[in-house]
């Protein structure tokens, strides 16, 4: 069997590596032969030249393939012909809410809205099959597309540590994500002033991002430049992972992913109970579902003031990743559903 997978992003697109690129290692091993087009670049900067040497590298790797999965890219419904016509399978990838045209839907007129969301309709209508991240998604999708999966993202951790390392002498509040979800994080600069005001030097901020994180508050900010190699070594220095978000669709098609990394490590998450989130996170046992400030600033002080809780959280946030959203626990989701195909 031959599969052709149509990346969303290169490498570095954390949703192409953890939604796609980790599995093919073992999709190979149970003989399924992987070929893949990789998006170099990001999709609103690509010229219409490079989009179009895109498209034909897609068209000629997946000649005679039996299965085409698309990774949530939003093709052109003639393109989408012709690789049903060239191929046996088309299979939809979607971990994003991509029927919106970004997270600040009230930035965007009408018009562009009901355009997205009617390309997104149409390239879930003319595809086989669809694999969803989260229930959310599958909701909004099994309205025009029967045949829907649910496969939450995963993470191979069987190159992390297998031990929990020693808890930092300073309480470190982490992050890591992309600059353009700063503004969730700016949301907490109350919080970060209170810590600041109450711990002084016993607290502060480590941002690991593209960009560097600016911050009011007066809390000390430690800024890593984000690297594939490095990430994991650098999140050990988290006393605990924040996740904040504001509760929209957007928001709400998002699968969880900066929670479980912590989860991976045994950091404990702190995350807005927004989506998946609430699934992942059982509160007060292997994180915390801050609502309000209030809630956040609790929360944090709560770890802040027990290395013990740290711990122990920590640890059964280890065990609940493992049990539920390790590779080897959703690997066969997948491969089930491409031998189906």
């Amino acid at each position: 069997m031959t599969v052709t997978f149509l990346t969303f992003g290169p490498f570095e697109t954390a949703s192409t590596r953890y939604r796609v690129l980790q599995f093919l290692p073992y999709l190979e091993l149970d003989g399924i032969h992987c070929r893949t087009v990789l998006y170099l670049g990001h999709h609103r900067s690509l010229n219409n030249l490079a989009k179009g040497w895109y498209l034909v590298r897609a068209f000629v790797l997946s000649l005679r393939a039996d299965v085409v999965f698309i990774q949530k890219i939003l093709l052109p419904s003639w393109f989408l012909k012709i690789l049903r016509l060239i191929s046996k399978r088309i299979v939809y990838g979607v971990d994003d809410a991509m029927w919106l045209p970004g997270p600040n839907v009230a930035g965007f007129s009408r018009e562009i809205v009901q355009k997205r969301e009617k390309k997104f309709i149409a390239v879930v209508k003319n595809v086989h099959e669809v694999i969803v991240g989260n229930n959310d998604l599958k909701l909004f999708v099994q309205k025009y597309q029967p045949r829907v999966h649910l496969v939450p993202t995963c993470i191979d951790d069987s190159h992390y540590p297998q031990e929990q390392k020693p808890l930092p002498k300073r309480f470190c509040v982490g992050w890591i994500g992309s600059s353009a979800n700063f503004p969730y994080l700016q949301n907490l600069e109350n919080v970060f002033e209170i810590l600041f005001q109450k711990y002084g030097e016993e607290v502060y901020l480590k941002i690991i991002s593209d960009q560097p994180f600016v911050s009011t508050s007066g809390i000390e900010i430690k800024t890593v430049k984000w690297n594939s190699e490095t990430e994991m070594r650098e999140m050990q220095e988290f006393s605990v992972g924040l996740m904040p978000l504001l509760d929209s669709e957007w928001a709400r098609g998002k699968c969880g992913f900066k929670a479980l990394q912590y989860m991976a490590l045994g950091i404990v998450p702190v995350a807005s109970p927004v989506g998946v989130n609430t699934r992942i996170i059982q509160d007060g046992k292997t994180g915390f579902l801050p609502q309000t400030l209030d809630q956040w600033l609790h929360a944090l002080e709560t770890l802040k003031k027990s290395t013990t809780l740290q711990k122990e959280m920590g640890d059964q946030a280890r065990e609940f990743f493992r049990s539920h959203y390790s590779l080897p626990v959703v690997y066969p989701l997948l491969k089930k559903i491409i031998d189906r195909s």
